[in-house]
Protein backbone atom coordinates (compact mmCIF):
# COMPACT_ATOMS: atom_id res chain seq x y z
CA UNK A 1 0.00 0.00 0.00
CA UNK A 2 1.42 3.34 -0.62
CA UNK A 3 2.08 5.78 2.14
CA UNK A 4 0.97 9.03 0.05
CA UNK A 5 -2.47 7.21 -1.76
CA UNK A 6 -4.29 10.55 -1.21
CA UNK A 7 -2.06 13.81 -2.42
CA UNK A 8 -2.92 16.79 -1.76
CA UNK A 9 -5.35 19.02 -3.85
CA UNK A 10 -3.33 22.55 -3.10
CA UNK A 11 -1.73 22.46 -6.11
CA UNK A 12 -5.60 22.79 -8.04
CA UNK A 13 -6.65 25.04 -5.72
CA UNK A 14 -3.75 27.19 -5.76
CA UNK A 15 -3.93 27.09 -9.72
CA UNK A 16 -7.84 27.80 -9.82
CA UNK A 17 -6.97 30.98 -7.35
CA UNK A 18 -4.40 32.18 -9.42
CA UNK A 19 -6.23 32.07 -12.68
CA UNK A 20 -9.37 33.75 -11.07
CA UNK A 21 -7.65 36.46 -10.08
CA UNK A 22 -5.51 37.00 -12.66
CA UNK A 23 -8.47 37.34 -15.13
CA UNK A 24 -10.25 39.93 -12.90
CA UNK A 25 -7.81 41.92 -12.74
CA UNK A 26 -6.59 42.20 -16.20
CA UNK A 27 -10.25 43.29 -17.14
CA UNK A 28 -10.41 45.13 -14.25
CA UNK A 29 -7.74 47.09 -15.21
CA UNK A 30 -9.09 47.47 -19.36
CA UNK A 31 -12.06 48.67 -17.76
CA UNK A 32 -9.96 51.23 -15.46
CA UNK A 33 -8.07 52.32 -18.35
CA UNK A 34 -11.75 53.29 -20.31
CA UNK A 35 -13.20 54.79 -17.67
CA UNK A 36 -10.01 57.02 -17.28
CA UNK A 37 -9.97 57.77 -20.83
CA UNK A 38 -13.43 58.81 -20.82
CA UNK A 39 -14.62 60.39 -17.81
CA UNK A 40 -17.56 62.12 -19.00
CA UNK A 41 -20.52 60.79 -17.43
CA UNK A 42 -19.33 58.33 -14.78
CA UNK A 43 -20.97 58.34 -11.86
CA UNK A 44 -19.01 57.84 -8.71
CA UNK A 45 -20.48 54.30 -7.76
CA UNK A 46 -19.16 53.28 -11.09
CA UNK A 47 -15.57 54.03 -9.95
CA UNK A 48 -16.65 52.70 -6.51
CA UNK A 49 -17.29 49.51 -8.29
CA UNK A 50 -14.36 49.19 -10.30
CA UNK A 51 -12.14 50.30 -7.62
CA UNK A 52 -13.59 47.25 -5.78
CA UNK A 53 -13.32 44.58 -8.49
CA UNK A 54 -9.37 45.46 -8.72
CA UNK A 55 -9.15 44.59 -4.90
CA UNK A 56 -11.28 41.41 -5.19
CA UNK A 57 -8.88 40.22 -7.98
CA UNK A 58 -5.30 41.48 -6.39
CA UNK A 59 -6.87 39.50 -3.11
CA UNK A 60 -7.98 36.20 -5.00
CA UNK A 61 -4.83 36.25 -6.57
CA UNK A 62 -2.65 36.94 -3.37
CA UNK A 63 -4.54 34.00 -1.76
CA UNK A 64 -3.78 31.15 -4.56
CA UNK A 65 -0.29 32.22 -4.09
CA UNK A 66 -0.75 31.58 -0.28
CA UNK A 67 -2.59 28.45 -0.31
CA UNK A 68 0.44 27.33 -3.18
CA UNK A 69 3.26 27.93 -0.40
CA UNK A 70 0.82 26.90 2.28
CA UNK A 71 0.51 23.37 0.48
CA UNK A 72 4.51 22.64 -0.25
CA UNK A 73 4.24 23.39 3.57
CA UNK A 74 1.70 21.12 4.51
CA UNK A 75 2.73 18.51 2.33
CA UNK A 76 5.78 17.42 4.50
CA UNK A 77 3.58 17.31 7.29
CA UNK A 78 1.29 14.95 5.45
CA UNK A 79 4.21 12.53 4.94
CA UNK A 80 4.79 9.62 7.65
CA UNK A 81 8.13 10.20 9.84
CA UNK A 82 11.36 8.73 8.02
CA UNK A 83 11.24 5.37 10.45
CA UNK A 84 8.03 4.59 9.01
CA UNK A 85 9.25 4.85 5.55
CA UNK A 86 12.42 2.53 6.08
CA UNK A 87 9.93 0.11 7.86
CA UNK A 88 7.34 0.28 5.04
CA UNK A 89 10.21 -0.34 2.60
CA UNK A 90 11.21 -2.91 4.18
CA UNK A 91 8.06 -5.01 4.20
CA UNK A 92 7.66 -4.60 1.02
CA UNK A 93 10.98 -6.08 0.01
CA UNK A 94 10.06 -8.86 2.48
CA UNK A 95 6.75 -9.56 1.01
CA UNK A 96 8.19 -9.29 -2.61
CA UNK A 97 10.90 -12.11 -1.45
CA UNK A 98 8.42 -14.73 -0.46
CA UNK A 99 6.79 -17.03 -3.46
CA UNK A 100 3.27 -17.50 -3.71
CA UNK A 101 1.98 -20.61 -1.25
CA UNK A 102 -0.47 -22.31 -2.90
CA UNK A 103 -2.42 -24.80 -0.31
CA UNK A 104 -2.05 -28.89 -1.07
CA UNK A 105 -5.34 -30.01 -2.65
CA UNK A 106 -6.17 -26.87 -4.71
CA UNK A 107 -7.18 -26.91 -8.81
CA UNK A 108 -3.80 -25.69 -10.64
CA UNK A 109 -6.11 -23.69 -12.91
CA UNK A 110 -7.99 -20.99 -12.15
CA UNK A 111 -11.76 -20.78 -11.82
CA UNK A 112 -13.68 -19.51 -14.57
CA UNK A 113 -16.63 -17.48 -14.05
CA UNK A 114 -20.20 -19.09 -14.06
CA UNK A 115 -17.88 -22.15 -13.96
CA UNK A 116 -17.81 -24.18 -10.71
CA UNK A 117 -14.16 -25.37 -9.68
CA UNK A 118 -13.53 -28.86 -9.56
CA UNK A 119 -11.24 -30.50 -6.76
CA UNK A 120 -7.15 -31.92 -8.19
CA UNK A 121 -8.17 -35.26 -6.13
CA UNK A 122 -11.96 -35.81 -7.58
CA UNK A 123 -12.36 -38.96 -9.41
CA UNK A 124 -14.91 -39.88 -11.75
CA UNK A 125 -18.13 -41.13 -10.65
CA UNK A 126 -18.64 -44.98 -10.81
CA UNK A 127 -21.18 -46.18 -12.96
CA UNK A 128 -22.80 -49.97 -11.87
CA UNK A 129 -22.44 -52.54 -14.73
CA UNK A 130 -25.48 -54.85 -14.24
CA UNK A 131 -28.19 -52.88 -12.07
CA UNK A 132 -31.41 -53.52 -13.29
CA UNK A 133 -33.39 -49.97 -14.51
CA UNK A 134 -36.99 -49.35 -13.12
CA UNK A 135 -39.31 -48.88 -15.62
CA UNK A 136 -40.51 -45.23 -16.30
CA UNK A 137 -44.20 -44.29 -15.58
CA UNK A 138 -46.62 -44.48 -17.91
CA UNK A 139 -48.51 -41.08 -18.64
Amino acid sequence: MPLMSQPSSAAKTSLAYITTGSLVLVWTVIWYWYLHANPEGVLLRTWYICYGLMATGAVILVIGLAVGQIGRQARHAELPPPEAKNQEAKIDQAASARPVIVPPGAPAVAAQPGVPPVPATAAPAAVPVNQPVAPAPRV
